[in-house]
């Protein structure tokens, strides 16, 4: 204590500390007590310090005494000291203390200050080390605060000059401030060290509590969504039977018939050429298409190439050992692709199996719950048509497929990759990729073990084959479909070829009946169409009608003209064509005519009766004499230099009629020309 009397003396810092005892009051500015004596708090206090001064004590409903302490201080104070420490251990007898740093041991006194209601917020606290340091965040800090040490606002000044000038320094404390000892900052530490080590506990069972919650909700999490992946999400079934580990010469299954395989539709190997099934290509890459629809998961479609399918299968016994040498064994994959996807798939397989100069027919695709028609002989963009879908193939109804709509697609892993001209798998992301962990050989074999006890169970449906309709690249294109054969005749009741009957040709020949309404309905502005029935050639075929086609069915492809005739004009052109045909024997002049109807008697005159036309309206009306007509006939009929050229002939509008109609129908009765023939 002396030692820091004299080294303040040398350095020439007077200190004088004043207390007042009784509360304090304001006077013209200047603090003072109640003994009206000035407080000095220091010899270098600036105005501003003693203003910052003033404004603190307003703070406070009791103002608290002030206390300046310079470095050292003066044996006179040592008697209040001793007192101030003796109230504060009283007062902070079990209050809770905190060590916001390390502890280390200091010569100077600590501080201390009480917290009453008028205080402002620690945003800055003194520790143990005379560090200042930042005031706690949370709550439970903050509710443990209110006995913790601490000095709410310190301006420290310090002013270095060279070696043998004054130092000074001077603390302002806002509020009472006591002082320890180090001995009392020691228990303090004592007493802290307890606190800390019960904070730890607390904080440290909270921690436990939460990774408890934690590792619950990852167990829940686990045992509902695995199952639910192994469900839908196509992951590897450890128990789905393995065709590698069946006992090759036991026998699976029984078939009826042989299983045929083929890689292009049409090509002969599985069916007679004239049989409509040789159009739907091979049995056996459609029923490995289908067995792969439902394995270890529920798929939409099935989807693989030619080249998986090797061979047939005889039967009448199926076993493991010719299940593994007619299928080609590839990993499964599922994947989900839009409707948009499918089709252009279908697209580039077809393209690769028909493409220009090479030809991939082990690319052809074969497919489960999705059937189309291919036309190789079409344009790439347009040789596949007609697609449609039955998701799982769960029932029996087919749809147009969606191209907005995501499916399921089972296929193989090489086409996944965008292998065999499949570029458009091979655009999917990865993880839209499953594999199953199972591979084509399993998926039939496990169709065939569920199956076995139905022996038609190897035979599919014309509808679930996944090539409805076939044309190869050297056919030609198919005008229209012929669902019954068309059966010419020249006279009424007189057909021209065997497949046909008199009844077939009751009201005239049905090829030439069909013809004139042809033209009919491809050309407005027209009121009938009047031709001869030496114009047909044959009957119309049932199945496919093509270019070719007309050489067997006209017997000339005449230009046709308009004629604008007067109704009695047109019913002496009908007397003398019957006339012609009927007494003198050329059959080839009886007339045939759309939008116009008659009667024939060959016993009884009038040979004509009961002439009518057809209106705008769709009504039949009696022909009018007086009234003029325009008839659409060849030109070897017109005879008349008022004939106008139509620019057509009857193949083109035969053509015409076929690709608006996709088919072609004999006309119903009720529009034939010949009503009645007797």
């Amino acid at each position: 204590m002396e030692q820091t009397i004299k080294r303040n003396k040398k350095k020439r810092v007077q200190v004088k500390n004043y207390q007042a005892e009784s509360r304090s009051s304001k006077s013209n500015g200047r603090i003072v007590s109640s003994s009206r004596r000035p407080i000095n708090l220091s010899t270098e206090i600036s105005g501003k310090e003693t203003e910052n001064i003033t404004r603190s004590n307003r703070s406070f409903q009791r103002k608290p005494r002030k206390e300046s302490f310079g470095i050292g201080h003066s044996p006179q104070s040592d008697h209040r000291n001793q007192r101030t420490k003796e109230t504060s251990r009283e007062s902070h007898t079990n209050q809770s203390i905190r060590y916001t740093q390390p502890l280390k041991k200091r010569s100077e006194p600590s501080l201390r200050k009480e917290r009453s209601s008028g205080s402002r917020p620690r945003s800055n606290r003194i520790g143990f080390d005379g560090a200042i340091n930042s005031s706690p965040t949370n709550s439970k800090e903050k509710s443990r605060e209110k006995h913790f040490f601490s000095v709410s606002e310190v301006k420290k000044q310090r002013s270095t000059i060279e070696t043998g000038e004054n130092i000074k320094m001077s603390f302002e404390v806002s509020q009472p401030v006591d002082l320890l000892t180090d001995d009392e900052e020691c228990e303090r530490a004592k007493d802290i060290s307890v606190t800390d080590v019960k904070v730890q506990s607390s904080f440290s069972t909270r921690k436990i509590v939460v990774w408890g919650c934690v590792i619950c909700c990852v167990i829940i999490a686990v045992s509902v969504i695995v199952p639910i992946t192994v469900l839908f999400g196509g992951s590897s079934d450890i128990n789905f039977p393995q065709l590698s580990k069946a006992n090759g010469k036991k026998v699976v299954a029984s078939i009826s018939t042989d299983i045929c395989n083929e890689s292009v539709p049409k090509s002969g190997a599985c069916t007679p050429i004239d049989e409509y099934e040789d159009r739907q290509g091979g049995e056996l890459c459609n029923l490995v298409a289908k067995s792969m629809i439902n394995t270890t998961v529920y798929g939409d479609i099935a989807l693989i190439n030619a080249g998986i399918c090797k061979q047939n299968l005889r039967g009448p016994e199926l076993t493991a050992d010719s299940i593994e040498a007619a299928i080609a064994a590839e990993s499964l994959v599922v994947i989900d692709i839009s409707g948009v996807d499918v089709v252009n798939i279908l697209t580039q397989a077809v393209t690769a199996t028909f493409g220009s100069p090479f030809s991939n027919y082990q690319a052809y695709p074969y497919a489960g719950g999705l059937r189309y028609d291919v036309s190789a002989n079409l344009p790439p963009s347009e040789r596949v048509s007609n697609i449609e879908v039955n998701r799982g193939l769960r029932d029996d109804v087919w749809e147009p497929i969606d191209v907005r709509r995501f499916y399921k697609v089972v296929t193989t892993e090489l086409l996944a990759k965008g292998g065999m001209g499949y570029i458009s798998f091979g655009n999917v992301i990865d993880d839209w990729k499953d594999p199953l962990g199972i591979k084509t050989g399993d998926a039939f074999y496990n169709y065939a073990i569920k199956n076995s006890n139905n022996t038609e169970w190897s035979v599919l449906p014309n509808s679930e084959y996944s090539t409805q309709y076939f044309r190869g690249v050297d056919d030609e294109p198919v005008i229209a479909d012929v669902p019954t054969r068309l059966c010419h005749a020249l006279i009424p009741g007189q057909p021209e070829s065997s497949f046909c009957t008199a009844a077939d040709v009751s009201h005239g020949g049905e090829v030439c009946n069909l013809l004139t309404w042809a033209i009919y309905d491809q050309n407005f502005g027209i009121d009938m169409v009047m031709l001869k029935g030496g114009s047909c050639a044959g009957d119309i075929e049932e199945g496919e009608f093509v270019e070719s086609s007309f050489g067997s069915v006209l017997s000339e492809n005449q230009p046709l003209v308009t004629v604008d005739l007067l109704g009695s004009e047109i019913v002496t052109m009908i007397k003398d064509a019957i006339s012609s045909a009927v007494n003198n024997g050329v059959m080839g002049d009886y007339p045939y005519a759309a939008g116009l109807k008659f009667d024939v008697s060959t016993t009884v005159s009038p040979a004509l009766s009961n002439v009518q036309v057809l209106t705008m309206s769709g009504n039949w009306i009696p022909i009018a004499d007086a009234e003029t007509y325009t008839v659409a006939t060849t030109s070897d009929l017109a005879n008349s230099l008022s004939a106008k050229d139509m620019g057509t002939t009857m193949e083109e509008e035969i053509i015409s009629y076929a690709e608006d109609w996709k088919r072609l129908f004999k006309p119903p009765a009720d529009k034939a020309s010949t009503q009645k023939y007797v």
